[in-house]
């Protein structure tokens, strides 16, 4: 609680302010290494184990660009035999609270069957 005085030469005014410090919202964030896997093997992914809401908040994801999906939280992907191309992911995340939406992008690369 503060005290302000406003005055001129003939009168004085006295006001108190209060200031009240609302919540602050801070981005989430998340870290993916990229990942290695067998060719013809699945990638599971839980994207809340990687991820941290400094507020708890709960963080929402969305597949932004590259292979597999999101459920419930986990990046899924699922390797065929004959695919050994390297592949890029982006994911797209945000706690809903702010408008800011947070990018994480990884590689996944696949060690062929002998």
């Amino acid at each position: 609680m503060s005290t302000l005085k406003v005055y001129n030469s003939e009168y004085e005014t006295i006001f108190t302010i209060v200031i009240e410090v609302v919540k602050v919202n801070r981005d989430p964030t998340l870290s993916i290494f990229d990942q290695t896997i067998n060719e013809g093997t699945s990638l599971v992914l839980d994207l809340y184990e990687l991820s941290n809401d400094p507020d708890g908040d709960r963080i929402i994801f969305r597949l932004n660009s590259g292979p597999g999906m999101i459920i419930g939280g986990k990046y899924i992907y699922d390797n065929e035999i004959g695919d050994i191309t390297p592949k890029s992911v982006q994911i797209e995340y945000t706690d809903g609270i702010s408008n800011i939406v947070k990018f994480e992008s990884f590689n996944i690369f696949i060690i062929p069957n002998p």
